[in-house]
């Protein structure tokens, strides 16, 4: 990580235009900002993790992407950002990778990566159907240089990850046993020391939605509490706001984010059991996943369309 954070090839542009009222963030560069092939997702950031453990000392926001297109040999993506200067944020893409079946070998990792958070020095990333895909982040590898689309190794035993310089490889995951939830968003709930998983679903016809929010109790070293195993849930619960793209919990509370697509913007809800939620739309179409930083009592999301992409975290997070 400490390799990574000071070797960026990315400027991003500190912002105080963003759609909430005292908010801070940044934009991307012109080409990340507007490409149509790579969408962002999940977000993370050091609040999340113990001083240290994933390496480094510096201050770190990481988002990842979806490879929209399809058409990329690419597949998935996460951007660790050097934030030591919020004024002058740099970063640099890493590539995710996966081992063969064989073990022999690696190839990219194909996923939706809705979600993103880090616990201890293991980055959990959500997979829509598969669950939580596990990676180190002091594990991270510096590929041959070069431009090339391979993934994996070469005949010379060369590592190429389609010219990017660094790859990060999956070194385990979480499969739920029931196939009947869909891994949308992810986040840590720092008041019980748990991993929050959100459930996705579209608005239908007729019939509230019924979306899951889910949570697992964390070890120490930021795996999940298991038992022969098996991690079980410590908690589930129902919520009725459509779209939810991302969710944070602090005990009783909540706070998500929902989405109306391109053409309208998305909200905040703050909830709490027992009550009303309250519901602030955020002015700024499809905001993502959260992630909670107790410290600055901020949500941070982002947004993904093209040409409107913003990272920031929303003041007062749970007022």
């Amino acid at each position: 990580m400490d390799d990574v954070l000071k070797d960026t090839n990315h400027k991003a542009k500190a912002t105080t235009n963003t759609p909430v009222k005292g908010a801070v963030g940044f934009k991307w560069d012109k080409k990340d900002g507007k490409s149509k092939k790579w969408y962002p997702q999940g977000v993370t950031g050091d609040w999340d993790t113990k001083p240290g453990a994933t390496g480094t000392n510096h201050k770190f926001i990481a988002v990842s992407w979806y490879d929209k297109s399809g058409k990329s040999k690419a597949g998935t993506r996460v951007t660790l950002v050097n934030y030591d200067n919020p004024k002058k944020p740099v970063y640099r893409h890493v590539l995710l990778v996966e081992p063969t079946k064989n073990g022999k070998n690696f190839k990219p990792v194909k996923s939706h990566a809705g979600g993103l958070t880090v616990a201890g020095d293991k980055l959990y990333v959500a997979d829509t159907k598969k669950g939580v895909r596990v990676f180190n982040l002091n594990n991270l590898w510096r590929t041959a240089p070069g431009a090339t689309k391979k993934v994996g190794l070469d005949s010379n035993g060369k590592a190429h990850a389609a010219g990017y310089k660094y790859a990060l490889p999956q070194v385990g995951s979480y499969t739920p046993v029931k196939k009947d939830m869909r891994f949308s968003s992810i986040s840590i709930d720092h008041s019980t020391n748990s991993l929050v998983a959100g459930e996705y679903q579209k608005k239908q016809a007729g019939k509230p939605a019924n979306e899951r929010v889910v949570r697992w109790r964390l070890n120490d070293d930021g795996t999940l509490h298991s038992v022969g195993g098996v991690a079980k849930s410590t908690d589930t619960r129902r919520v009725s706001h459509p779209a939810m793209q991302g969710v944070l919990t602090q005990g009783d509370k909540s706070v998500m984010t929902t989405s109306a697509g391109q053409k309208q913007p998305g909200h905040i809800v703050r909830e709490s059991v027992g009550k009303a939620a309250k519901s602030t739309s955020l002015g700024a179409a499809g905001p993502e996943d959260l992630s909670y930083d107790p410290e600055t009592d901020r949500a941070w999301t982002q947004t993904e369309y093209p040409g409107n992409r913003a990272v920031f975290g929303i003041p007062h997070a749970f007022r």
